[in-house]
């Protein structure tokens, strides 16, 4: 079933990309979908005794697992500090709102795949019929579970909450069991051979481009991994990256295994990958729990503040409005992130104390260590409140420190949300997408607007992974250099290109550069003036292990963990997304020709056994790329349609009583790293190589409107 408005003859005219705007809403509801007669009554039909019987089924089987985690953890079978699984738990780690929301979802869960093998599937009633008449039974009354289902539901604010679908989830059983499809790591490896074909550089976007995606992605998007009921965190593999034997297994372990027939050097290679939380949905039933999103659905900085009070009050310094921060020397713009007191493995992946050779740094998010770009960009916008919080101090003395600080942390907010829509936007979507969504307006009947679609989170708004590079290489500013290469060394838009500053491999979250103020400009610098690579679907080396030999590896393929997180959550084929983004049937290899190069098709089609099977993140990043845009009409259809919800939003989210905000609304990019860096020149568009169309703007011009 389809609600459908009609209000798009409007844009009929205009290109397919504005279309695609005002026809949001030809997408299916998820839950009108009706069952047989014959099915509804028989499940109706199942005695209140039943249901009661079925729930307190699927508790006790989930608390029996005690007894395994129990072995589990004598026996060491748990993640180990420094070790690839705890590179990637960094990504996913979740607090303890996620574990208590999983706890009961998981029994929801359990008992809901019970009532599917005792009930429905010896009646004839297929996965997709039981969980939808399931997702609209409620919990029977009186029961402990129910309680705590709606303790959980009423304590939600903004985030915390489950991810929404685009199109109805897609598992074998309909519920929760992934599909048996082609390893993704050998996905990655199909797709790496493609790598000595490809014009590998971006020639117009630069590394901002990533930066601020990753950014933003984890304001809006933080999936978490299920952990075990005390704590400890879940491992799929033996301490030789090797299967582990079927007692050690644990119940939610999903591992990328890669056999003899896929690699020429070993017999079993294991990654670890622990199936994502589950949260209850936004009614207490059977049947329809989601996976857990433990970030916010709005802009709000949460990923630098906190997403939850708890978390906001260990960054605040209670003083001045201040957010937490290591200072160095007296000028408030060359501070650095705060380090992490004590226990540092909820942010960084050392193996122990000693070999911490740098700083371990402390934000909102665990996945502030992520790289260079990650701690530079988080850095500016520490530095950006508390400049703020000093401007406000200074003007208002009489002002209390809750005061300073809910009004910077606004502002701060602003500042950001007008450079994500107005700046970075636009360089991904292209120009006119940006601004049709910002002058676009949903109905009344809007639905959804405080919760992140999967296909965002988990596909769509990781296409930067492809446009990461292996190393970060440094960059010296010079005057007065022609827009030319001259000379032994090249040459770029006023700066030279000397070598590579550090590899991201080695830096992802054990960051051993010295980040000191003179360090973070230098990453601005590269930042500013390196070539992003092009969006295709190939991950550089240092974000892939292509070689898998008989030593331990030294790190995972995070392509091969980017696929398996899209089918764990159960996202549907790239051919369904690309017929909801531009209305077209996809029934061969060859009728993709005109969305993908022939040459992609052609190692799609030697990579999957059928045109339905093509995963979604790597449909979406084989894409010809829309005109103006970074992505395809997939995933810009996709991105497009979360920002505009975002958009409507957050126009109603800042506290209207500020009495600075408005000096501060006009507030760019430019202002952003000029005011809280030492950089001497930034390009008029921070996302784009500086050239004879982009050129360098002069700092000292820029800094009057965030400096105190």
């Amino acid at each position: 079933m389809f609600r459908v408005r009609n209000s798009c003859s409007y844009y009929v005219k205009l290109d397919m990309s504005i279309l695609i705007i005002c026809c949001w809403t030809l997408i299916p509801n998820i839950g009108a979908y009706a069952i047989d007669e014959r099915s509804f009554q028989y499940l109706n039909s199942i005695s209140s005794e039943d249901w009661k019987r079925d729930l307190d089924f699927g508790i006790e089987s989930v608390n029996r697992q005690k007894r395994l985690e129990g072995t589990l953890v004598k026996s060491g079978v748990i993640v180990e500090k420094g070790g690839i699984s705890h590179t990637h738990l960094l990504d996913a780690l979740p607090n303890e709102e996620a574990k208590m929301d999983n706890d009961v979802a998981s029994k929801l869960l359990a008992a809901s795949l019970y009532i599917f093998n005792s009930k429905c599937l010896p009646h004839g009633i297929n996965g997709k019929d039981c969980e939808t008449f399931l997702s609209n039974k409620s919990l029977p009354k009186g029961s402990e579970l129910l309680q705590k289902c709606l303790r959980i539901i009423e304590k939600r604010r903004n985030g915390h909450n489950t991810f929404r679908r685009l199109l109805d989830r897609h598992y074998q059983d309909g519920i929760y069991q992934m599909l048996p499809l082609v390893s993704p790591l050998m996905v990655s490896k199909s797709l790496h051979n493609l790598s000595m074909k490809k014009n590998l550089e971006d020639k117009q976007r630069n590394l901002a481009v990533i930066q601020w995606t990753q950014f933003v992605e984890h304001d809006l998007s933080k999936p978490v991994v299920t952990t075990m009921r005390d704590g400890s965190h879940i491992e799929c593999c033996d301490n030789n990256s090797f299967e582990l034997v079927p007692r050690y297994r644990h119940p939610f372990c999903a591992p990328l295994i890669i056999r003899n027939d896929e690699s020429q050097y070993a017999k079993v290679n294991c990654f670890n990958y622990v199936r994502s939380a589950v949260a209850v949905s936004t009614k207490c039933t059977f049947g329809a729990v989601e996976q857990l999103n433990q970030a916010t659905s709005l802009l709000d900085l949460s990923q630098l503040y906190g997403f939850t009070d708890e978390a906001q009050k260990r960054m605040r310094t209670w003083t001045n409005g201040q957010i937490k921060f290591a200072a160095k020397i007296s000028n408030i713009y060359n501070d650095e992130l705060a380090v992490v007191p004590g226990d540092w493995s909820n942010y960084c992946a050392f193996k122990n104390p000693s070999m911490q050779t740098s700083q371990c740094f402390m934000a909102g998010d665990s996945r502030v260590n992520n790289s260079p770009l990650t701690i530079s960009i988080y850095t500016l916008f520490m530095r950006n409140h508390n400049q703020i919080a000093q401007k406000l101090t200074n003007k208002y003395p009489l002002w209390q420190d809750e005061d300073i600080f809910k009004t910077a942390k606004a502002i701060n907010i602003q500042i950001y949300r007008n450079i994500v829509f107005d700046e970075w936007l636009p360089t991904v979507l292209g120009e006119d997408v940006a601004v049709k969504m910002k002058e676009f307006s949903f109905s009344k009947e809007s639905v959804d607007l405080d919760r992140i679609s999967n296909e965002f989170g988990i596909a769509a708004m990781r296409f930067y992974m492809s446009m990461m590079p292996n190393f970060l290489q440094n960059f010296t500013e010079v005057k007065r250099v022609e827009y030319t290469t001259s000379g032994s060394l090249p040459q770029e838009n006023g700066v030279i290109r000397n070598e590579n500053l550090v590899s991201f491999l080695n830096q992802t979250y054990k960051p051993d550069l010295e980040y000191t103020p003179e360090q973070i400009d230098t990453i601005l610098e590269s930042i500013l003036n390196q070539h992003a690579m092009k969006l295709d679907t190939i991950y550089e080396d240092s974000l892939i292990w292509n070689n898998f030999g008989v030593n331990r590896p030294t790190h995972g393929d995070l392509l091969a963990y980017d696929i398996q997180r899209g089918r764990d959550h159960g996202l549907r084929g790239y051919i369904d997304y690309l017929k909801l983004s531009v209305g077209q049937n996809i029934g061969s290899w060859k009728d993709l020709e005109s969305f993908i190069e022939i040459d992609d098709v052609n190692v799609l089609k030697a990579t999957y056994s059928n045109v339905e099977n093509i995963d979604l993140l790597v449909g979406g990043m084989a894409e010809k790329k829309s005109l103006g845009a970074a992505v395809g009409p997939t995933f810009k259809y996709i991105l497009a349609e979360q920002f505009s919800k975002i958009y409507q939003r957050q126009n109603h989210a800042l506290d209207p009583i500020l009495t600075d905000s408005v000096q501060f609304k006009k507030a760019n990019a430019v202002e952003l790293l000029c005011a809280n860096s030492k950089l001497n020149n930034v390009p008029r568009n921070i996302f784009r190589l500086p050239s004879d169309k982009n050129p360098m703007l002069p700092c000292n011009e820029h800094v009057k409107l965030l400096r105190p």
